[in-house]
């Protein structure tokens, strides 16, 4: 049930990391992905797990991701979980342990190769690098309908060569071309990340 402004018991335990409460409500059935009422759709913190995340609740976060709360939901801003926490600075070890929660090693998986994307979009460099030597896979799509979709395209339209540089070296595809038509050596064309063109001399 949920208050005048759309918030559920699950929305308050996250945003207070009354992570007790938290458990109990998820055991007990608890929707960790409640519907948004209207006046939350315009929220940018809008669902238990955003909440959690703009809150720095990492045991919140796990409870919820071990009952399988949407990493995938995102913001009017376009950010999701991961991205808030790597925006607030979140150790890399805690956002992994978080997903270790996750009960399905599909999901699992999914949600690392989302982070590895995401510490493209963010810059976080060391992060990916960390990443990349656990073997997530640096070839993850994001979206169709996004121009620069797989964490090298997004490495190379910021100039970003030295996260680049370590994708390929860890095997992205340097030939990938997207539905909206762009790829690496287009985006070197149009005068990105020189330091990448030898690649297609």
């Amino acid at each position: 049930m949920a208050n005048l402004k759309g918030l559920t018991p699950v929305h308050n335990a996250a945003k207070w990391s009354s992570n007790e409460t938290l458990s109990i409500l998820l055991k007990a059935g608890g929707n960790p992905n409640p519907s948004l009422h209207g006046c939350l759709k315009e929220k940018i913190y809008n669902t238990p797990l955003l909440i959690a995340a703009a809150n720095k609740n990492i045991n919140g976060i796990k409870l919820l991701l071990k009952y399988n709360a949407d990493f995938n939901h995102e913001n009017k801003n376009g950010y999701n979980v991961f991205e808030v926490l790597l925006i607030g600075e979140i150790p890399l070890n805690s956002i992994i342990e978080a997903i270790d929660e996750i009960p399905s090693e599909e999901r699992k998986k999914n949600a690392l190769s989302l982070l590895l994307f995401n510490t493209a979009t963010t810059m976080k460099n060391d992060y990916l690098i960390k990443l990349l030597s656990l073997g997530v896979d640096p070839n993850f799509i994001y979206k169709d309908d996004v121009k620069f979709n797989t964490p090298l395209l997004v490495a190379a339209i910021s100039n970003n060569i030295e996260a680049a540089k370590a994708l390929i070296s860890h095997g992205a595809d340097i030939n990938y071309k997207n539905s909206k038509g762009y790829s690496l050596e287009i985006i070197v064309s149009e005068g990105h990340s020189q330091e990448l063109s030898h690649i297609f001399k």
